[in-house]
């Protein structure tokens, strides 16, 4: 059968896709048709592989489990492990929900990421004036509300995006997961500016955050990572620097664009 292949870009670098079967493979290039074309700087591969196997018995919500230094990955139908061997593989059942892929993608690309030095971060980038601010808080706090807010600026992702190392602190960059609901994401990346940690509020507002709480924080909004006991310790440091880096503050908010002339 014929190898198809397709390239996924993630951050600076591209995951390579592969699979035997061309109708998976067509439903990726229409999926991820809003993407820029990809770097050269290859992250790895992602072999999916069709099968009979009976999921039936795993968790019923997308979970992963670690076992050392190599994760597994259990989605809806599908499942898949993340280890030092590349390429990685997903097996899936022909009627497997497109989400549950996509989701391994985002295991795959925070394990790759955080062995290069970076983190990926569960939250909303944006880019303005050259500049990259992240807004992060619990699920339906209102991330994407500022990402719809931003008239203007470069959304690169409302939901999660990748921070890397420079010389000079931080930078943040687009990935191209989403769905449906979600403001499409964008491409690029920029320094590292501010962090916000939102909370609704009825006024809009900037508060100071001790940077023992913001670490805190922003180890709560690392997935896949955060739940590795051997990472724990690289993970914790890596988000230090990040704050001490970093200016962060938390962002009470309403509604409306008004945040902006606060920052």
């Amino acid at each position: 059968m014929t190898d198809y292949e397709f390239h996924l870009p993630v951050g600076e670098y591209y995951l390579q896709i592969t699979s035997k079967h061309e109708r998976l493979h067509q439903s990726l290039v229409r999926w991820y048709q809003f993407t820029r074309p990809p770097s050269d700087l290859k992250l790895g591969t992602i072999q999916i592989v069709i099968t009979e196997e009976d999921f039936s018995l795993h968790p019923l919500e997308p979970s992963t489990e670690w076992d050392g230094k190599n994760c597994q990955y259990y989605g809806k139908d599908c499942r898949g492990i993340v280890d030092d061997n590349d390429p990685v593989i997903l097996w899936i059942n022909p009627n497997v929900g497109f989400q549950y892929i996509e989701l391994f993608f985002r295991v795959v690309t925070a394990i790759r990421i955080f062995s290069l030095g970076g983190l990926m971060i569960h939250a909303a980038g944006i880019v303005r004036d050259q500049l990259g601010y992240i807004f992060t808080g619990y699920s339906g706090v209102g991330k994407t509300t500022v990402c719809r807010l931003s008239e203007g600026c470069t959304v690169l992702n409302d939901d999660m995006v990748i921070l890397n190392p420079t010389e000079s602190g931080w930078k943040i960059s687009a990935t191209p997961f989403t769905n449906p609901t979600q403001v499409l994401p964008g491409a690029g990346n920029a320094p590292l500016h501010q962090i916000l940690f939102l909370k609704q509020d009825q006024n809009h507002h900037l508060e100071d955050v001790p940077n023992s709480k913001a670490v805190a924080e922003l180890l709560t909004h690392v997935p896949v990572i955060s739940h590795s006991p051997q990472l724990t310790s690289s993970l914790v440091s890596r988000c230090m620097d990040i704050i001490l880096k970093t200016p962060v503050k938390e962002l009470h908010f309403l509604p409306d664009k008004g945040f902006w002339d606060l920052l």
